[in-house]
């Protein structure tokens, strides 16, 4: 049911808001904040659908983009302006204060490419000079990946995961498996930061 999204995000027309809701885009529109952000609009979607299929209660932390477009303006300038800054913190209020910033590049989690472990995030993000180290830290991790544009992601943050992991579309299995490492009742950071560790389990998915 999940499809691959490969339109890139100029060809798609959006109005020019600087910050954009998961709420309000659709299955094409998504993609103006990035592989990630379309991804979560298509997670979302296919939760809804199985939480009423299978009784389920699963839910996609509320979320919040930086469109693409937008850092153009990060790489004229070398820096995050004020103006994103107050309307990032504006954004990280609705979500309780307490965000994760999260990279959503615009060649990020597509088919046969994941570029997992090649941008950056940063979690509980809560003041106004947490938010601009973050958004920067972001966005720099895309400067140093060729034909990279960044969305950002403010997602409210989970402070206690049942289940975090990864997902590898090419693995050392071949196609056509696809792979998830993941942790129970922790944070999946370590599956990407610490390459000795070992507590993780692993699920292997084939057509």
């Amino acid at each position: 049911d999940l499809c691959i999204i490969d339109w890139r995000p100029e060809n798609i027309t959006m109005p020019d808001n600087t910050i954009i809701s998961l709420n309000d885009v659709n299955v094409k529109t998504s993609v103006v904040g990035g592989g990630k952000f379309a991804g979560l609009y298509q997670l979302k979607t296919l939760i809804q659908k199985y939480n009423t299929q299978y009784k389920m209660d699963f839910v996609i932390p509320d979320a919040f983009v930086i469109p693409v477009s937008k850092f153009d303006d990060y790489k004229k300038q070398g820096y995050v302006s004020e103006d994103l800054i107050n309307s990032a913190m504006f954004y990280a209020t609705k979500l309780g204060g307490n965000v994760a910033v999260r990279s959503s590049a615009d060649i990020e989690d597509k088919q046969r490419k994941t570029y997992s472990d090649q941008f950056e995030s940063v979690l509980n993000v809560k003041t106004r000079e947490q938010m601009a180290g973050a958004l920067n830290t972001v966005y720099a991790s895309a400067t140093k990946v060729p034909n990279a544009k960044m969305g950002v992601i403010l997602q409210s943050m989970v402070f206690e995961p049942q289940m975090a992991g990864v997902v590898y579309s090419e693995t050392f299995f071949g196609a056509p498996f696809v792979v998830m490492h993941y942790v129970k009742d922790d944070f999946a950071d370590k599956l990407l930061s610490d390459k000795n560790f070992s507590n993780f389990h692993r699920f292997a998915l084939g057509d």
